[in-house]
């Protein structure tokens, strides 16, 4: 759900405030989530350079880093907010689905997990 919508259903008074906040919540988690599949992928792929997060003064972008660092670094990052905000079983199944994601795995598996996760696999995998 966009963030905005759901800012136009508060002011409209057609959610409550409690609401609000979790729904948001939920909306983070979700991006948390396909964000650390993303990079899980890109790190298995192991080829490529990519801007990263330090700019450079000159060009005014992401000066370039290999993909694996980059992803292996935004991967670590992600895991420690998603652990400090639903604990290590949750981030194991989201790093089980993530393998299978990238690799071909088990639908019926990957569903379960994303059950376990709390969303469908369509939003994992951002469809």
């Amino acid at each position: 759900m966009n963030k905005e919508f759901l800012k136009m259903q508060k002011t409209a008074g057609l959610i409550t405030e409690n609401q609000f906040k979790q729904l948001n919540e939920a909306e983070d988690l979700l991006s948390m989530l396909q964000s650390y599949i993303r990079f899980y992928a890109m790190a298995e792929e192991g080829t490529g350079i990519v801007p990263g997060d330090e700019i450079d003064p000159i060009t005014k972008r992401g000066k370039p880093v290999h993909a694996v660092d980059y992803a292996d670094a935004k991967k670590e990052e992600l895991k420690n907010k998603i652990i400090n905000l639903k604990g290590e079983e949750y981030f194991d199944a989201l790093d089980y689905f993530a393998n299978l994601e990238t690799f071909f795995g088990d639908e019926d598996k990957m569903e379960e997990l994303a059950d376990k996760l709390g969303f469908t696999s369509d939003q994992l995998k951002e469809l």
